[in-house]
């Protein structure tokens, strides 16, 4: 493996602004309000919040070694689809999937394919056929992330592309209306969980050797 430091570039600093510029207190309150009938994403889709900066497309090209480009990218938990569109520019069709209705009508709104099942088995989605797959904060935030990667590999086209965000420490959740609970498949990450104090770099080793 590679350790590859990014740090904050233009457009990172772009999205700071942007974010300071489109703040509005009643989008904040709206979103506060809903969250006492709903799962926090849900509540960001409907108050149209909870944009996501992961990578910029200088990162990665820096990462991947030029820009991603393709037929087809598969975004799975796409969100309002703040990362997906850093991408998509280098593919002709771009699907997404999604559990929130809120965010799944934001995608539509950007032109983009986005199933009213987020199952990774609709036969509609195809196999062996993704040039690239998105997973941005995902896997720590589903219920059977193996059976994700499973997914991933069957549907992604051999010699393609999965471009995978995480937040380490490991401390994985699922949204439950207003809920918050385990998964019911945990990875292998004894030793790599925020709650038994590991690190940064010690939870990555555990992804990286038991996942």
């Amino acid at each position: 493996g590679k350790f590859l430091q990014l740090g904050p570039d233009a457009a990172t600093q772009d999205f700071l602004e942007e974010c300071r510029r489109e703040w509005h207190p009643a989008r904040d309150a709206l979103a506060m309000y809903l969250r006492k009938f709903m799962c926090v994403t849900d509540a960001n889709g409907w108050a149209c919040r909870g944009q996501m900066h992961a990578l910029t497309g200088e990162h990665i090209e820096r990462l991947c070694g030029g820009r991603l480009t393709g037929r087809l990218l598969l975004d799975i938990g796409a969100g309002d689809g703040s990362v997906t569109k850093v991408v998509a520019p280098g593919f002709e069709r771009v699907v997404c999937t999604e559990v929130s209705s809120p965010m799944i009508r934001r995608l539509r709104q950007q032109g983009w394919e986005a199933p009213d099942s987020a199952d990774l088995n609709n036969p509609d989605l195809g196999a062996a056929c993704y040039d690239c797959i998105l997973l941005s904060n995902i896997l720590d935030r589903i219920d059977a992330p193996q059976d994700l990667l499973t997914s991933c590999c069957r549907l992604l086209r051999p010699g393609g592309t999965i471009l995978m965000a995480l937040v380490l420490p490991w401390c994985p959740f699922v949204e439950g209306g207003t809920n918050k609970r385990p998964p019911k498949q945990p990875l292998p990450m004894t030793g790599g969980f925020c709650c038994q104090g590991a690190g940064f770099e010690e939870s990555l080793q555990v992804l990286a050797e038991k996942v």
